[in-house]
């Protein structure tokens, strides 16, 4: 199975969120579309899981934008 990395992190962030992704503003914090500390460090889970990288405890925050979350998860796996 293979994972498209540039849409990957959004699909886990939406999915976590409950949201379809077309509904996803990326200038939205992750905060604003629901997800609180504990489903950032799902999603982390999920990103390392995925791809075998390490995500940092503490490197997604609430007041991260969606766009630059999915930046930081993308760049991590690239």
């Amino acid at each position: 199975m293979t994972h498209d990395i540039k849409t990957s992190p959004l699909e886990l962030i939406a999915a976590r969120a409950d949201l379809p992704v077309e509904d996803i503003d990326p200038g939205q914090t992750l905060e604003d579309i629901g997800l609180d500390s504990l489903s950032l460090m799902e999603i982390a889970l999920s990103m390392q899981s995925l791809y075998a990288v390490d995500i940092p405890e503490g490197a997604l925050s609430a007041k991260q934008t969606v766009e630059s979350a999915v930046s930081y998860l993308h760049d991590q796996c690239a």
